[in-house]
């Protein structure tokens, strides 16, 4: 088997798969990764027997095959490689052997054909909700389960579709939560974007900076340019509204609008590094304040987070080491003369 894949898309697999990886066991075979390219897709798997996750991975299969390796060691091995392209080599005697640029590492793995996979399930009725209204509604009803062994069927909650509603209930004995939603109707664009943010199906988040003038805005609706000034507020809106909410970590936000979208554009930029570029947004998360338009450096001030408030301060950005902008003490200063680089 040979596969090649991404470090982000590689580590993300990982830390799903590893959530059902148990940390005792009497088999040694549960407590590895099943990484199953035998068809036109890689599959990752997790197994303790009580829980198990199957998640699908991108990458690039160049020889077909499967094997179990070890989690933890290799949920070490794949976090500290170099970011950029890992591939995966098992030979038949199942040993695998992971390069990354200069690095390598030799594995003794496991056969495939051990691992115990995960129970086929008829899926002759479903049900469909969103990644965020799932856990919406575990988050509104799980602090009412029983926190003990003793009573198994307590600590987990009871799903319950009747009629188009689905009815989850939490119960430990004393307390009882529960939360009904309508399986009908017109899913909620905002959830249905956030849950894309956080599951990697969006990759980038960018901004359709338009500085129309505003007798321009101000023509009626169907004659009136579209767009907004967005430049300024995509850093303290991403941070209020994403950031903070949980939806992403602020890595997870710098990789969205920064390092994802210069790859997807092919240039060389959105790494921190020793001879890379320096185009740079030095910002202060913890600052908060209410968006002010007529603050704006743009000529443009049509904004619709006007009066809003919001989380994280720009404080410098710097083009190629130059600093060009500043926002430091609450005094804007743009920067035009050519300055030493930092």
């Amino acid at each position: 088997m040979k596969l090649v894949f991404t470090k982000s898309n590689l580590n993300k697999a990982v830390g799903i798969v590893m959530k059902a990886v148990p940390t005792r066991t009497t088999m040694n075979i549960l407590e590895c990764i099943l990484i199953d390219a035998t068809t036109n897709e890689i599959k990752f798997t997790g197994n303790d027997m009580e829980l198990g996750i199957e998640t699908i991975v991108e990458g690039e299969i160049i020889e077909k095959g499967k094997i179990a390796i070890d989690a933890k060691l290799f949920s070490e091995i794949v976090r500290k490689l170099p970011d950029n392209d890992i591939t995966l080599t098992t030979d038949s005697n199942n040993n695998a052997l992971i390069t990354c640029e200069k690095s390598k590492f030799n594995i003794a793995g496991k056969s495939g054909d051990d691992f115990s996979y995960l129970p086929a399930i008829i899926k002759d009725k479903m049900i469909t909700l969103s990644q965020f209204q799932l856990k919406e509604v575990i988050n509104q009803t799980i602090f009412s389960i029983a926190i003990n062994d003793n009573n198994k069927m307590m600590t987990g909650e009871l799903f319950e579709v009747n009629e188009g509603t689905l009815k989850v209930v939490g119960l430990d004995g004393h307390r009882i939560a529960i939360r009904n939603i309508k399986l009908e109707g017109r899913a909620d664009d905002v959830k249905a974007i956030k849950e894309a943010l956080a599951s990697g199906v969006i990759d980038a988040i960018a901004t359709d900076h338009a500085p129309h003038h505003p007798t321009e805005k101000a023509r009626p609706f169907d004659e009136a340019p579209f767009g907004v000034v967005g430049l300024e507020t995509a850093i303290p809106v991403t941070i209020t509204e994403l950031v903070r909410t949980g939806i992403l970590t602020p890595l997870q936000m710098v990789e969205k609008m920064s390092y994802n979208p210069a790859k997807i554009i092919g240039i060389d930029r959105g790494v921190l590094a020793p001879g890379k570029v320096a185009d740079i947004a030095v910002v202060d998360p913890t600052a908060e304040y209410d968006i002010d338009s007529n603050r704006f450096a743009s000529k443009g001030k049509n904004t619709p987070f006007e009066g809003k408030h919001v989380y994280g301060k720009v404080l410098y950005t710097l083009v190629n080491g130059r600093v060009v902008y500043s926002d430091h003490n609450g005094t804007e200063i743009l920067i035009e003369r050519e300055v030493p680089k930092l």
